[in-house]
């Protein structure tokens, strides 16, 4: 399985985004050399919560943790030593939503924060079948998994507007702000998140600002066979 590392840029400025569509479930040689590419970037945005201690953030980094061990699985959860890189890096995922999202939230039915909670509640259920299938027959049996880990919430427009859509706000609005702020410099900006997520960078970063797409490469993810 590949993923690919795209370069985004402009004719009128210098600063280039580094897209790294990132699988979460993979050998460790992938996510090195992701690491190793981030060190040659200016700034990295990141997926996820930084070194925060949120229940629902260690609960997915243990049940990821049983596709490398059962049965000899080369797989791992996605694991990058940001702190190693000596590069700032950005979190939009803690970044507080703009007051017009917050307001429709507000809106959203009960049920779909209930699914999402359920999904939570089956996780125990998802580690038997990692234990009981092993990691790689899981991998071949969970294909939404090889995308992004949240694409396994998208049923429903409520529910991919919690998991998805409202990330997708906060990434851009990050993304936004540094080519406001720093657009004139000749700035590598990495972007480290779940493929599903891709698509509304580049259709943002495009028409907005006629950001394209100038080059990039496929990074092999793992060498088992579906």
């Amino acid at each position: 399985m590949r993923s690919a590392a795209w370069v985004l840029q402009r004719r009128e400025t210098p600063l280039r985004f580094h897209l790294f569509c990132m699988v979460h479930i993979g050998s460790q040689t992938f996510y090195d050399e992701v690491a190793a590419r981030l060190g040659d970037c200016d700034v990295v945005v990141a997926e996820g919560f930084g070194q925060s201690r949120r229940r629902f953030t260690r609960l997915r980094l243990r049940f990821y943790g049983l596709t490398h061990r059962a049965h000899g699985s080369e797989l791992v959860y996605q694991h990058i030593d940001y702190a190693s890189l000596a590069v700032p890096v950005l979190w939009p995922d803690m970044d507080p939503p703009p007051p017009q999202d917050a307001a429709a939230r507000t809106k959203r039915p009960l049920w779909s924060y209930l699914l999402f909670m359920g999904f939570v509640l089956l996780l125990p259920l998802k580690a038997l079948a990692v234990l009981a299938l092993g990691g790689a027959r899981f991998l071949a049996q969970s294909m939404d998994l090889s995308i992004d880990d949240t694409t396994v919430l998208s049923d429903g427009d409520h529910l991919s507007a919690i998991v998805l859509d409202d990330r997708d706000d906060l990434l851009v609005a990050a993304l936004t702000r540094l080519h406001e702020e720093r657009a004139a410099e000749p700035v590598n900006v990495a972007v480290v998140y779940g493929a599903a997520h891709m698509p509304a960078v580049v259709r943002h970063l495009n028409s907005a600002y006629g950001y394209r797409p100038t080059g990039g490469d496929w990074l092999t993810v793992h060498g088992i066979k579906l």
